[in-house]
């Protein structure tokens, strides 16, 4: 990463955290939003709101204190806190990394068949096998992953709404919802996405070039996420009939606009999965790391002992861990968030206190 970051870079690498873990598929768009009806995408109008405020709140947070470390950025400097909040961060890592594995099989077997478990493996191999040999190189696949992603979803969502048989504004669709209230399902998916995205944001906020890139980068990311989602959303809700027992929503509903587009999606898809996934097991790589662990003094056999935990766990199915994990990691995010707030307020009149002190000094 160059020692300044623009607006597009940050905005980019936002989009591109987000994007592989929380709704590339549309099986999380579908149970944190779709279920719900007009009230869901309401709920996607949201989500955009939200993102770029945290962002926002992350980066300036890191760049009042000059820290790239989430933990110092989003927990007051109390040990037993941050500890408390990097094990949450750790199991959610982990989490999406699971669910990250379970897509690619269920990606696999969406287009050719195969049985979910083939695609399990055939990930976990390659993220291994690139982990093996230290390779961070293809993280910066973003640059090409994102742009991409976002243009053939927003040609899916278009495509979507135009021929969808189904209307936009109706009520719940489902009885099975991630909670009974629509605006709760929407924090825990900003909740669990945020959580997620720390770890990027803050280095960002201390390479960023000064802080009104930080608040253009974060509004384009932000507003970004939002549309598509909210696009997404709707075109699910009116082809509700024909996506809401499949495992890859919005890949079906690409494939049944054309069949190059469902490829083309397809493709991208898997990208963002593997792009997610090998950035979130080096994240842990490197969080593991930091602990004096006999079993894990090895790098590569903690990146096997993972990697295969990872394996295992995601045999329980795409559909099941989204519906599950996610909502666990998004009530978790709520206690990072809180800190988080609570931090940048502190933060914030601790330099007012310092540059007041050294105003004086100088007098």
């Amino acid at each position: 990463m160059n020692n300044k970051v623009n607006y597009f870079g940050i905005a980019t690498l936002f989009i591109g955290t987000v994007i592989g873990a929380g709704f590339a598929s549309g099986q999380e768009l579908i149970q944190f939003f779709g279920n719900y009806g007009f009230k869901g995408i309401m709920g996607t109008l949201l989500v955009g709101l939200c993102f770029t405020i945290l962002s926002i709140v992350i980066m300036f947070t890191a760049k009042n204190i000059n820290s790239i470390a989430f933990e110092e950025v989003a927990v007051p400097n109390v040990k037993a806190l941050r500890i408390f909040v990097n094990g949450i961060i750790t199991f959610l890592s982990f989490g999406i990394l699971v669910v990250m594995i379970a897509g690619a099989g269920a990606m696999l077997n969406t287009l050719t068949g195969l049985s979910p478990i083939i695609g399990n493996i055939s990930m976990t191999i390659i993220i291994i096998s690139v982990s093996w040999f230290g390779t961070e190189s293809m993280l910066n696949s973003f640059n090409i992953v994102v742009p991409v992603m976002i243009v053939i979803a927003i040609i899916t969502g278009i495509l979507g709404i135009a021929t969808g048989p189904g209307k936009a504004f109706m009520p719940p669709v489902a009885a099975q919802t991630i909670s009974k209230n629509w605006l709760l399902s929407a924090l825990l998916f900003v909740s669990y996405n945020f959580a997620l995205s720390l770890a990027v944001l803050a280095p960002l906020g201390v390479k960023a070039k000064d802080k009104k890139s930080i608040v253009i980068g974060s509004i384009i990311g932000g507003v970004t996420l939002g549309s598509v989602a909210t696009l997404l959303c709707i075109a699910i809700v009116k082809n509700f009939k024909l996506i809401s027992n499949t495992s890859l929503p919005v890949f079906i509903l690409a494939q049944n606009q054309n069949k190059f587009l469902g490829w083309a999606y397809g493709f991208v898809l898997l990208a963002a999965i593997f792009t997610t996934a090998e950035g979130i097991l080096f994240a842990l790589l490197e969080r593991f790391s930091q602990y004096k662990v006999q079993l894990f003094k090895n790098r590569r056999v903690m990146l096997v002992s993972i990697s295969t935990l990872a394996l295992v766990g995601s045999n329980v199915g795409f559909s099941k861990l989204v519906s599950v994990l996610y909502p666990i990691n998004g009530y978790l995010g709520f206690f990072v968030i809180a800190f988080l707030l609570y931090n940048y307020v502190a933060t914030k009149k601790q330099l007012k206190v310092e540059s007041k002190s050294c105003t004086k000094n100088a007098a």
